[in-house]
Order: C-alpha cells, then sequence, then structure tokens
C-alpha cells in the first residue's frame, strides 16, 4: 500500500493510528500516546485532567477531586471556602458565614468583635469601644479609673493618681493626712502625726503650745504657762512686771508704780529725788538744785564757800583760797604778811619776813639795798653798796659796766670798749660780725652778707635754692618748687606722672592709675574694656568676652538672646527663636504652650483646649469627669456625684443599693446588708456585728443577748445609785465621773466573783443610745512597777482597782473601782448583795441636755453578762427628772 495509507486506526483516545510504511507489506507495530499526554480536560474546578498511560489506547476512567478539597477559597472573614464534593467537576455553590458569627474576636478590654452580617464575605471594619468606657477599674484609693480611648482595642497603661494627692484626710489635729504616692493604687498605712508636732500653738504669751503625743489623734488639753511667770519686764522704773495668771493666754494689763514713789532717789546735796506719775512707766527727766545754792559753806579764812552748778546732783570739789590770797597783813616793814598756802582752810601762823627781803631801797647806783634778818620786824641801819657791784650797766655793745668804790652812793664816770671789739656776732648765715668804733657806745649797724649769697643749697628735685636777701640775717625761708610741677613722667598708660607738691623736696613715691581706671576700651558689645590694676603702669592684655555671654538681651518671646562667640568683638546678628520654641507655656490642663514661628518676635495668640475636652478624667463611678470650657486655662473645679446618685445597685437578698456619699468619688464598699453573715438581714438583726442566727433576746429590749452588754434576766436594778459627771464645760480630756451604788445579783455566782481575773465593764449611754463611757477594765494582780491592776482582801469580799495614770493611760479615764461583797455583812440578809464605787479622772464625756436621762450599767462577767452578773441604773426623765445641770452645766448630776 502506498506510504501513509492508514493500516491500523486509533482504538481509543490514547491510542494513535498506523499507516503503512510504503516499503513493506505489514503494518508497523501498535503504539500508543506517549504517558502523561491529556486524554480528557478537566470540565471544572473539582475535576480532573486525565492523562494517558503510555500502555493503552484507552484513556483513564474519568475521575474528580477529591472531597474535602478547597474549590473555591474564602474570599473575607464572613466568606466560607467552598470543596469539591468527589462525584461532580463544579465547585459547589458560593456560600457566607451565617449572619451574628464572630469573624474578628476581640482582642483587648477595649476592642469589640466583629460579626457576619450574611450579605457579605467581608468582616465588618475592625471597631474598638466607644471613647470614656471605663476599661481598668480602681483598684485602691490611689488608683485611676482607665478609660478606652477609642482608637485603641488595648486600655491604656495602669495610672495612680499623683504624688502627694490626699487619700485620707487627717480626722484630727494630731492625725496627718496620708497622700498617694504616685507608683501604688493603695493609700498608704495610715499614721499619726509626729511626736513634737505642733496641734495647737500658743495663743498669747501666757499661753503654752501644744505638741501630739505621736500616740493619739488628739491634741492634748490646751495648757497654760505658770502662774507668776513674767510676761512683761517693767519697761521703767515706774513700770511693774506683769505675771501670768495660769489661766489666762494672755499677760494682764501694763501697770504702773503707784504716783509719788521714789523712782530716781537724789544721788548728792544738788541734787532733788524723782517721783513716779502713775500714770507713766518712765521715771520724770532728772532735775537739779538751782544754779548759785550754797551747797558747802566756808570752814575757815581760807576756806571757800561751794555752790550747785543747777546742772549735776553733786556740789562741786571743795576749794580753798587760791595759794598768795593775803589772810594777815603786814604789821612792819620786816613782818610778812600771811598768804593762804592753797593747801589748808587755815591761815599759816604769823611769821616775819623771810631774811633776805628788802626793807630799804638804795637811794643811788652804789647805795645796797637793806634786808630783813628775819629775827626782827625793825629794817636793819643803812649801809653803801660793796665796792665792784655794778652801778651803771652798759648803755650799747660798745660800753662797759661800771662798778661802784665802796665809799660813795655814785657811780664812776662812763667808759668805753676799744675800736675793734666784737660788739654784736654774727646771728645767721646771711649776718656779719659787727666791731666797736673806740668813740661810741653803740655797735655799728647790723649789716649782712650781699643778695645772691646761697645760704641753703637744694635737697631735691622738687627743692630749690635760697639766697640771702642782704636785708636779714636768717637765710629766707626753705621753699620748694611750684605744687603741680613735674618731676616724673608716665612710663606707661596705666602710670602717672608725679608732681612736686609744693611742700616738699622729693618728688612724690611713684604712682600708677586707680584700679578700673579704663586703660583701652572696648571695640565692640563682645569686647569688654580693659581697665589698670592699681599696681603696674602697664594696661593688661586685650580679651574677649567668654564665649555664651550675652552680647544682645532678648527683646520679645520669640526673639533669641545673642552670646559672644569668644573670638571676635562683635555680637552675632540678632536671630529669632527657633520654630518649636516654647515662648507661653500651658499654665493649667486645659490651656496650650505656644511656640515661636521662626518667623517673627513676638509669640503666637493665647489659644486654650477646644471646649469639651476631658482635662480631668473620672476617678472613680462617683467622680464626675471636668472638661475644659475653651476660655480658661484651668481644670474645672474637681466634682463628684451628690448623694442621690446611686452608684452600685441591690443585688438582691439582703444587699442594698449604694450611693455616692457626695464627698469621694469611690462608692462605698458593697454593704451586703448581712455584715455578720448569720442569714439575718441588717435591718432585721438584732446584733447586725455579731453572728447570732437564733436572734435571742431574752430581755426582749431589741438588742440581742450576743451583743448586749448586760442581758439583765434576772432584773438586776440598782439601788441607792448616784452619777455625777463633772467638768463638761472645759475641753474634753479632763471630765470627772462618779458611779456607785448598790445591786443584788443571782446567788450563788455562777461562774465566781473574780475581778481579780474577770475585770469588769462600766457602761453610760445616754437616751439616744450614744455610749458616754464603755470601758472594759481588765483583769491583773497590782503591778507596782506600772502603778496598775487589782487587790482583793483575804476573805476574797472586796477588790480594787487602782490605775495611778503614770505610766499606763487610764482605760476611759477609769482610775479607781472599788466592789464589796456584803452578803454576809453583820446586819445583812440578803444574798448576792453588792457595793460598789467606781471613779474617772482626765475622762472625755460627752454629755448633751437634750439627751436626758442617763442609763448606767456595771458587768463583773465581762464584756457581756450572758452569766446575769450585771446590774443596771435607770434613771427616769420627766416630767420627774432625776438628772440635772448646774447652772453653769459643768455637772450633771443623777440620783
Amino acid at each position: 500500500m502506498p506510504a501513509g495509507t492508514a493500516c491500523r486506526p486509533a482504538v481509543g483516545a490514547c491510542d494513535v493510528a498506523e499507516t503503512c510504511a510504503g516499503t513493506s507489506a505489514s503494518c508497523p507495530p501498535d503504539v500508543f500516546v506517549a504517558a502523561g499526554i491529556e486524554c480528557r480536560p478537566s470540565l471544572g474546578v473539582c475535576d480532573v485532567a486525565e492523562a494517558c498511560s503510555g500502555t493503552s489506547g484507552t484513556c483513564p476512567a474519568d475521575a474528580f477531586v477529591a472531597a474535602g478539597t478547597v474549590c473555591r477559597a474564602a474570599a473575607g472573614g464572613c466568606d466560607v471556602a467552598e470543596t469539591c464534593t468527589g462525584t461532580s467537576a463544579a465547585c459547589p455553590p458560593d456560600t457566607l458565614v451565617t449572619a451574628g458569627s464572630v469573624c474578628r474576636p476581640a482582642v483587648g478590654p477595649c476592642d469589640v468583635e466583629e460579626t457576619c452580617t450574611g450579605a457579605g464575605g467581608t468582616c465588618p471594619a475592625d471597631a474598638f469601644v466607644a471613647a470614656g468606657t471605663v476599661c481598668r477599674a480602681p483598684a485602691g484609693l490611689c488608683d485611676v479609673v482607665e478609660t478606652c480611648t477609642g482608637t485603641s482595642g488595648t486600655c491604656p497603661t495602669d495610672g495612680f493618681l499623683p504624688p502627694g494627692t490626699v487619700c485620707r484626710p487627717a480626722v484630727d489635729l494630731c492625725d496627718a493626712a496620708e497622700t498617694c504616692t504616685g507608683a501604688s493604687p493603695a493609700c498608704p498605712v495610715d499614721v499619726l502625726a509626729a511626736a513634737g508636732t505642733v496641734c495647737r500653738p500658743a495663743a498669747g504669751i501666757c499661753d503654752t503650745a501644744e505638741t501630739c503625743a505621736g500616740t493619739s489623734t488628739t491634741c492634748p488639753a490646751d495648757a497654760f504657762v505658770a502662774a507668776g511667770t513674767v510676761c512683761r519686764t517693767a519697761a521703767g522704773a515706774c513700770d511693774v512686771t506683769e505675771t501670768c495668771t495660769g489661766a489666762s493666754a494672755s499677760c494682764p494689763p501694763d501697770a504702773f508704780v503707784a504716783g509719788a514713789t521714789v523712782c530716781r532717789p537724789s544721788v548728792g546735796v544738788c541734787d532733788v529725788a524723782e517721783t513716779c506719775t502713775g500714770t507713766n512707766g518712765t521715771c520724770p527727766p532728772d532735775a537739779f538744785v538751782a544754779a548759785g545754792t550754797v551747797c558747802r559753806s566756808p570752814v575757815g579764812v581760807c576756806d571757800v564757800a561751794e555752790t550747785c552748778t543747777g546742772t549735776g546732783g553733786t556740789c562741786p570739789p571743795d576749794l580753798l583760797a587760791p595759794a598768795g590770797t593775803v589772810c594777815r597783813p603786814s604789821v612792819a616793814p620786816c613782818d610778812a604778811a600771811e598768804t593762804c598756802t592753797g593747801t589748808s582752810t587755815t591761815c599759816p601762823p604769823d611769821a616775819l619776813a623771810v631774811a633776805g627781803t628788802v626793807c630799804r631801797p638804795p637811794v643811788g647806783p652804789c647805795d645796797a639795798a637793806e634786808r630783813c634778818t628775819g629775827i626782827t620786824t625793825t629794817c636793819p641801819p643803812d649801809a653803801l653798796a660793796p665796792a665792784g657791784t655794778v652801778c651803771r650797766a652798759p648803755a650799747g655793745g660798745c660800753d662797759v659796766a661800771e662798778t661802784c668804790t665802796g665809799t660813795s652812793i655814785t657811780c664812776p664816770p662812763d667808759a668805753l670798749k676799744s675800736a675793734g671789739a666784737v660788739c654784736r656776732a654774727a646771728l645767721g648765715p646771711c649776718d656779719v660780725a659787727e666791731t666797736c668804733a673806740g668813740t661810741s657806745a653803740t655797735c655799728p649797724p647790723d649789716a649782712f652778707q650781699p643778695a645772691a649769697t646761697v645760704c641753703r643749697p637744694v635737697a631735691g628735685s622738687c627743692d630749690v635754692a635760697e639766697n640771702c636777701t642782704g636785708t636779714t640775717a636768717l637765710c629766707p625761708t626753705d621753699t620748694f618748687v611750684a605744687g603741680g610741677t613735674l618731676c616724673r613722667a608716665a612710663a606707661g598708660v596705666c602710670d602717672v606722672a608725679e608732681s612736686c607738691t609744693g611742700t616738699s623736696p622729693g618728688c612724690p613715691a611713684d604712682g600708677f592709675s586707680q584700679t578700673n581706671t579704663i586703660c583701652r576700651p572696648s571695640t565692640g558689645p563682645c569686647d569688654p574694656a580693659e581697665a589698670c590694676t592699681g599696681s603696674s603702669g602697664v594696661c593688661p592684655p586685650d580679651a574677649l568676652s567668654a564665649a555664651d555671654t550675652v552680647c544682645r538681651a532678648s527683646a520679645a518671646p520669640c526673639d533669641a538672646a545673642e552670646h559672644c562667640t569668644g573670638t571676635g568683638a562683635a555680637c552675632p546678628p540678632d536671630a529669632l527663636s527657633r520654630a518649636g520654641t516654647v515662648c507661653r507655656p500651658a499654665t493649667g490642663a486645659c490651656d496650650v504652650a505656644e511656640t515661636c514661628t521662626g518667623a517673627g518676635s513676638a509669640c503666637p495668640s493665647d489659644v486654650k483646649v477646644p471646649a469639651g475636652t476631658v482635662c480631668r478624667p473620672s476617678g472613680g463611678v462617683c467622680d464626675v469627669a471636668e472638661l475644659c470650657d475653651g476660655t480658661s486655662g484651668s481644670c474645672p473645679f474637681d466634682r463628684v456625684f451628690t448623694s442621690a446618685v446611686q452608684c452600685r445597685a441591690a443585688a438582691g437578698g439582703c444587699d442594698v443599693a449604694e450611693f455616692c456619699t457626695g464627698t469621694g468619688a469611690t462608692c462605698p464598699p458593697d454593704n451586703t446588708g448581712d455584715l455578720d453573715g448569720d442569714g439575718v438581714c441588717d435591718a432585721q438583726d438584732n446584733c447586725p456585728a455579731t453572728s447570732n442566727a437564733d436572734q435571742s433576746d431574752r430581755d426582749g429590749n431589741g438588742v440581742g443577748d450576743a451583743c448586749e452588754a448586760c442581758t439583765n434576766v434576772a432584773g438586776v436594778f440598782m439601788t441607792n445609785v448616784r452619777v455625777v459627771i463633772g467638768r463638761l464645760n472645759t475641753p474634753p480630756g479632763d471630765d470627772k465621773l462618779l458611779f456607785q451604788g448598790e445591786m443584788v445579783i443571782p446567788f450563788p455566782y455562777s461562774p465566781p466573783l473574780d475581778p481579780v481575773a474577770n475585770g469588769v465593764r462600766v457602761l453610760v449611754n445616754d437616751a439616744s443610745g450614744t455610749k458616754v463611757v464603755d470601758a472594759t477594765i481588765p483583769g491583773g494582780a497590782f503591778d507596782a512597777a506600772t502603778g496598775v491592776g487589782w487587790t482583793a482582801d483575804g476573805t476574797g469580799t472586796a477588790w480594787r482597782y487602782k490605775n495611778t495614770g503614770a505610766t499606763v493611760p487610764p482605760i476611759g479615764g477609769i482610775k479607781r473601782i472599788q466592789l464589796r461583797d456584803i452578803s454576809n455583812a453583820v446586819g445583812n440578809r440578803i444574798p448576792g448583795h453588792l457595793k460598789f464605787v467606781v471613779m474617772g479622772r482626765s475622762g472625755s464625756y460627752p454629755m448633751d441636755r437634750s439627751a436626758m436621762p442617763i442609763q448606767a450599767t456595771l458587768v463583773l462577767d465581762p464584756p457581756t453578762a450572758a452569766s446575769g452578773e450585771c446590774g443596771e441604773a435607770v434613771f427616769p426623765g420627766l416630767p420627774q427628772a432625776s438628772c440635772s445641770f448646774n447652772s453653769m452645766g459643768s455637772t450633771l448630776r443623777c440620783l
């Protein structure tokens, strides 16, 4: 057959037709389509394309994608992936997640889960809890509530109240307010004010400041300075010292010494004593006796009287008549007049003229004067002057003296000095000596050295030589170069030229310009002028201002100050503050800080946070979040909800709804309505704080037996009872209590009566049920070291309690208790008959007239006398009241 003629047709999709080769009678061997060649295409996403095996002409059986194979992937959080069925080539119809199915779970307390709508395959956009929604409640007084931001699923970081925020206010003067630390939600442990802290300052000079004890919140009772303590010293001789009374904080009024009281005694015969006026603390000015008043009379002929000066209190010193004052005149030529000595008041004894006293003067040049002998009042006989006595003194520099001959009263004739005798010696460097002429008694006229003769040479650069004048013997006065004449030139800019003073021969010491004298002026804002040191003539080296020295101050909030570079004298160019520099800081939570623009020196206008912006988030369920008002930079005053706002609903059963207090941000603690957990709601529980499911109330007074101090089922009421409470109108802490009476309790005693072991309890309530006194005195034998405890007599029928208060503060102010069992006393026939006395001192027993009458109880088996060992004192009220206050309201008596 011709080549290409089909000799064996294909018998299947994987078979090929064979054709003749044209060279052989035989048909070529049967062959198949190569393995892997597709023989049936896929008809859908769930159909599989079949491929030839290479060993058979038949296409493999039609197969599908395995059941469960995803044929259409989910197109979103709300789309479902479709899977093949394994029996069909088509993918099942597209389906969506059921409406309400969660497609995106919440990832935090501020995130909300998204759910499918059932109408689309896409999960709704991720949303968050509304801004302001509480996501973390406060865990303590110092914790703040965190709220969602509305932009994130995460709750903001746990924050706390700022440090210093009061979380527990002080309850009294000696209690310290606790403040938050800023790092913990809990309020610090309650502490008291430190011992020594002043809790009541002194209200006057006679008051003392009270300080806290460190063990109580109460300030000690107000005390005053001890009576007699000086509070105002005398301000003068007529003032009196005031002292504190011990009962008042004020110093008594200023008082003065009584009028006419001597305040300045006389200190001398010329002084007068001054007396107080009675209206002023100052002694009148010191006065003296009038001037001229005799203060000391003369006591002798040589004494003089002294008189007051009018300016001093002392009589002038005792003076005598001046020496030489004649006190006895002469009676003869050789009798001497006596004169006062100046050292005695008495005139010296009468005496003769001293030997040698002239009693007859001479009558000629050569007549001798007669002199007293000192032994008689008569003058000796007249006699001549002895030979040689000068009778004519020289009449000039060239005359000689003449002397007596001893035989005549006449002086010999006048004679002259010989020619050439020096009659006038030179008297100075400019004088010459003169000599006699022999013909005249007169020395020639005085002559001098010629003018221009140097008589004093120069002694320094500021001195001049002096020359004789030719008219005087003396060298002219030493003179100097005129003041101001330069004598030493300046050697530098800080050196000064010295000039003559005009009063000294020497040039003044070399001096320098004063300290701070400018020697090199400034050449620019960053070049300081150099000044002389005062110790050198050289100007200090030229220096520039240190780098960062302000050379141009800021002229406006956004104008930057320029600073020197340290390398040049010029100030850098004026520049503005960088953009973003804060020029007006925020003044509060509602203010925005303004920053410079970099384009001007003025700070932008002040703007505030927009109105409605939260400036103080709510600090608790009872706190109101404060919002900015848009006009003020301060956050409004922190407010809390009023007490009418419910902050926690009742949860059922005994639980009650809580309401805000109106004073705090936190909702009050949850009151379940059953504080003691006994299954009885507090409103019906006769012992709300003590568990008593049986609600036993044997005396039927509405107070359960479990919490009543005295059930008094035996009906023990006191007789001869008396209650007195005193010092009620003074500050608490000094009140007094007396509670005494008799009672009969069930006998025999069960348990045995033993205060030493069991102690007692004393109660006083007013008509409103308020406890005025509730003191449980514990048992325990008396301890001499502490001064506290019980004693009993040997018969076990009398007991005494004492607390001296020296070391242990008395409980409720109770300091003494006496209890006696008089059941077996002589004349008594009543078993269980007891007498008692309770005394309190330094207590605080607040009483109110409107809360009368009172009720008093003594419990012998404390704290609650379930055994019946107790008694009550009940006083009637109006109109037959047995309790009354005294007129001052300081004492209450109930009888």
